[in-house]
């Protein structure tokens, strides 16, 4: 157990900073990281232009989510490569810190697909049903409504006349 605590903290002069995680933690952040700017600010538009509103929202939303995980991960790589140890921050427990925030960003993008998302739609859904039956019915709007007041005006002097 010591030499495992003593891998994840040791300093940048006595370990390789180059390692086969170190390779895949910065291919996956990098292009998390550039994926999720591009979804957060719909730089192609194809969000708002072929999918839904709620799909939209729900991408722009975990891309946002996305942007600071992956931003978290790449500052703590960046301070192991330049062997900046400030606070510690250049040990390679900050590396694994950030696998663990992505991997519970992940379990909670699951978590909203699965759970909050088919509500969302559901709800959406009985609302344009809603919206659809109001306006096949006929609505008495303000016109009708003092029309109908004036009419019962007249029927109460004329009966008072009588």
């Amino acid at each position: 157990m010591h030499d495992f605590w003593h891998y994840l903290t040791a300093p940048t002069f006595e370990v390789p900073t180059w390692g086969p995680f170190s390779i895949a933690f910065l291919a996956v952040f990098g292009l998390g990281f550039v994926a999720s700017i591009v979804l957060y600010n719909d730089l192609g538009r194809l969000l708002r232009k072929h999918t839904d509103r709620l799909v939209a929202a729900m991408v722009q939303r975990f891309a946002g989510f996305g942007i600071a995980v992956f931003a978290i991960g790449l500052f703590f790589f960046a301070m192991r490569y330049l062997s900046i140890s400030a606070f510690t921050l250049s040990m390679r427990v900050w590396l694994y810190f950030s696998s663990l925030l992505l991997l519970a960003l992940g379990a909670y993008a699951l978590y909203y697909l699965m759970r909050v998302y088919p509500a969302q739609v559901k709800a959406r859904d009985a609302e344009l049903l809603k919206r659809r039956y109001l306006a096949a019915t006929p609505a008495a709007t303000s016109a009708d409504r003092k029309r109908r007041k004036r009419a019962r005006k007249r029927k109460r002097v004329t009966a008072g006349k009588s």
